[in-house]
């Protein structure tokens, strides 16, 4: 029985301590992100660091996954507002974008004007 209880409380000592820990190393983590996000750097400060400097550095990580997922969904809103604009605006000027409208007859002829190769004063002789 003794056994047991020295096993639990072992147990219980051991998942605090580590709780305790992990709830440490999230609060870091979570005030290092928003810090980075906070005091981020001008970008002119940014580029005159080394480019090794800058990979290393866990706020220019931070920041470049986000201005690449803002920049991912600035572009997809942008592709969808777009087409939908441009595709009800040449519905009006191409009727073959709607479907189940017939296309129109259209009749055409070609005129033109043949280019002769040889020089004119030539001819005249």
């Amino acid at each position: 029985l003794a056994a047991v209880l020295l096993q639990t409380v072992a147990v219980a000592v051991s998942f605090m301590y580590f709780n305790k820990v992990l709830n440490t190393m999230q609060e870091n983590f979570s005030r290092s992100s928003v810090s980075c996000l906070i005091n981020a750097k001008l970008e002119s400060e940014v580029e005159d660091s080394p480019a090794e400097d800058r990979k290393s550095d866990p706020c220019w990580q931070v920041t470049q996954q986000l201005h690449h997922h803002i920049e991912k969904k600035i572009a997809d809103r942008f592709q969808r507002e777009i087409s939908t604009a441009m595709r009800n605006k040449l519905t009006g000027v191409l009727p073959i974008l709607v479907r189940g409208v017939p296309l129109p007859k259209v009749a055409a002829h070609v005129t033109g004007v043949a280019l002769s190769t040889r020089d004119p004063a030539a001819e005249s002789e």
